[in-house]
């Protein structure tokens, strides 16, 4: 995102007073340096925050409760994951958000939808991701399922990304990173516990840090008899099942999409 752009959206897009969004903006610029170095040298290292309490960031999207001395901030911002906003405002079934974080599409989807299931097995985002929901008057319209997901019902484990919390991911090797062991469940296993209809699934957003697979594989009857669905899946360019996962999901008859973001495909039937 540009200098200009990102400005503008803190100077005209938050809803604020203007002594914070100085404030703001001057923290996400100091950080910039210490940015750089860590992506460089894959290196955590002690960025200058800010804001050493909580605090309540709106936009419009709506209202967001935001951890001081984190990334959190990032993920709701509009120009993060750009071009996707479209997608999730119209929906009005079922939205299943398997990967929600502190819960930006749940809430944007979530406001229109029948109701919104987000799945976070990650403590922390589970804990912003509650307060979320109830800031923006939501509670019980969307539902929040702190659990993984997988192909399949049981346990794994779950590496806590040490610089970004929205990267944190379920590993199958050891790790240096931090790690939690983590239930999962599958999409077909959760519906039928909680007896929702395959035909009320309307869109689904998978952005799991590389096990999308895996996911896929554990909806395999929703995606086989549901008419009408729409799929939003992160796939990045080096994961190495991209091709497979594409022809697996056009031989269950789905149409594929590489939209804007150049990270995210839209299956669609």
């Amino acid at each position: 995102m540009s200098l200009p752009s990102y400005l503008r959206y803190i100077f005209t897009e938050i809803k604020a007073p203007l002594s914070f969004k100085i404030t703001y903006a001057a923290e996400k610029f100091l950080k910039i340096p210490f940015m750089f170095v860590q992506r460089v040298f894959k290196k955590k290292v002690s960025m200058p925050y800010l804001f050493t309490n909580d605090y309540v960031l709106e936009n419009r999207w709506g209202k967001w409760k935001i951890k001081a001395y984190s990334d959190y901030d990032y993920s709701i911002n509009p120009m993060h994951e750009k071009g996707l906003e479209s997608v999730f405002t119209g929906c009005r079934g079922i939205f299943l958000d398997i990967g929600a974080h502190i819960g930006k599409w749940s809430i944007v989807a979530g406001r229109t939808a029948k109701k919104a299931y987000a799945f976070e097995p990650t403590p922390e985002p589970y804990k912003y991701l509650l307060q979320n929901i109830s800031l923006n008057g939501l509670t019980g319209k969307v539902v929040p399922v702190n659990k993984g997901v997988s192909s399949s019902r049981g346990e794994m484990t779950f590496e806590i990304s040490p610089t970004n919390s929205s990267m944190s991911k379920i590993v199958q090797a050891s790790t240096d990173a931090p790690t939690l062991t983590i239930p999962t469940t599958s999409i077909d296993e959760f519906l039928k516990e909680e007896n929702i209809a395959f035909s009320d699934i309307e869109l689904v957003k998978i952005d799991v840090e590389g096990h999308e697979f895996e996911v896929l594989k554990g909806m395999k009857h929703l995606l086989q008899q549901a008419k009408r669905i729409r799929i939003i899946c992160e796939i990045l360019p080096e994961q190495v099942e991209k091709a497979e996962i594409i022809r697996w999901m056009e031989s269950l008859h789905f149409k594929t999409h590489e939209l804007p973001t150049g990270n995210d495909f839209l299956f669609e039937k």
